[in-house]
């Protein structure tokens, strides 16, 4: 009998170690997005403050929507655990902007940040050295503002590596070509027009400056774009530069099919 129950001690021990090898290999994959907003929570139940030192460091993209129940805590201790992210979405609502948390201060400490999600108006201070390089290396930036006068646009100017850049469909458009012309390193611009609950990304046809071959219009929810962005099954920035190259191709047909016409008529 006593050599039976060591031998159950023996599996209960061994199955132990198994569940203990196996949430070790599937916390990367389970916290690697996380989404914190009162419209949507990934993982289900989130990724309460308390266990954000153990699984914080796995968290490569994040979604914080800094809502009246996150504390000033609360906060922080998502920026000081998940120092390793690389796309982050910090969403601050106007109604309750939170001016005692240092949000720039917190951002400064992110130094493998290439896309980032935010109020730019949070930004409109020059920026410190160690936020400067922080924000040098950032490549993909969503404004979650309104943008409607250049005075809004400014923080903008704090990117200089900035490619990709996306803004509300409802910008005031003479900005666009200012803004292309003052950061000539922008690729693509994307209008994004949210569209309630929807996974899924799909071309636009609002209004744009025309014969600007940077500006795509595209139509996702914002959350929800985000997501599967971040998750990797449809990127809004690659979608749009596909956009884009179709409307480049067809253009050059045109012109193309333009010349020929006029050689043969002359």
């Amino acid at each position: 009998m006593a050599f039976e129950a060591d031998l159950e001690m023996n599996d209960t021990l061994n199955l132990l170690l198994v569940a203990k090898r196996v949430a070790e290999w599937l916390s990367p994959l389970v916290y690697k997005v996380v989404v914190i907003h009162t419209d949507r929570t990934w993982p289900p139940g989130g990724l309460p403050p308390d266990r954000l030192p153990r699984y914080g460091q796995y968290v490569r993209h994040l979604l914080l929507r800094v809502t009246p129940n996150i504390s000033d805590s609360a906060v922080e201790s998502y920026f000081k655990h998940c120092s390793n992210l690389i796309n982050l979405a910090l969403w601050v609502p106007y109604s309750d902007p939170r001016s005692d948390i240092p949000f720039t201060e917190y951002l400064s400490d992110l130094p493998h940040l290439k896309e980032l999600s935010v109020n730019i108006d949070l930004l409109a201070a020059t920026p410190s050295k160690s936020l400067s390089q922080v924000l040098s290396r950032v490549t993909h930036l969503d404004v979650a503002t309104d943008l409607n006068t250049w005075e809004d646009c400014e923080p903008l100017l704090h990117f200089p590596s900035l490619t990709h850049l996306s803004v509300f469909d409802d910008v005031t458009l003479d900005l666009i070509p200012i803004i292309l012309e003052h950061i000539p390193s922008i690729e693509v611009l994307i209008l994004w027009e949210g569209v309630e609950d929807s996974f899924t990304i799909v071309e636009g046809y609002g209004e744009y400056p025309p014969n600007e071959p940077r500006v795509a219009h595209l139509l996702c929810g914002f959350i929800q774009g985000w997501e599967i962005g971040a998750r990797g099954i449809q990127s809004p920035w690659i979608f749009a530069e596909d956009v884009l190259e179709r409307r480049r191709r067809e253009r050059d047909a045109e012109e193309s099919a333009e010349r020929n016409y006029s050689e043969e008529s002359s």
